[in-house]
């Protein structure tokens, strides 16, 4: 789990600076420019969490190339910190919610009780996401 969360982390950062370093290409940029950042943190957590958080690394790095070019538009903000917060948070949940339910499915654990931390750290993921959306319409 710590593995794949470093990944996540190391992942995520190259392509926030990547994307304001190298020319990359248009095609990376698979979030449309208005998503909003609830609508992005619930697709990196489903899709992180959809190979039992074995996909995480990869759903953050597309995330940190679009957050890097909001940061290149528009430099650091108080919504582009939140958002950058929320997708950690939610990367986090998606790897240990995903370890947990690939131990069950094997039989080295228990899925209920091993979600706690998981849903606690989504809905405070989820939280600074909604704070970071109503600080654009604001």
């Amino acid at each position: 789990m710590l593995i794949m969360l470093g990944a996540t982390i190391l992942t995520f950062l190259i392509g926030f600076i990547a994307i304001n370093s190298v020319e990359l290409p248009e095609f990376l940029l698979i979030f449309p420019f208005d998503t909003s950042v609830l609508m992005m943190t619930l697709i990196v957590f489903g899709f992180g969490f959809l190979f039992f958080g074995y996909t995480a690394p990869v759903v953050s790095f597309f995330a940190g190339v679009h957050l890097g070019w909001m940061y290149g538009l528009a430099g650091l903000s108080i919504q582009i910190t939140a958002s950058i917060i929320s997708i950690l948070l939610v990367s986090v949940s998606s790897i240990y919610m995903g370890t947990a339910l690939l131990k069950d499915l094997i039989g080295k654990g228990n899925f209920k009780q091993s979600i706690k931390l998981s849903v606690i750290t989504l809905v405070i993921a989820l939280v600074i996401s909604l704070i970071a959306d109503f600080l654009v319409v604001t």
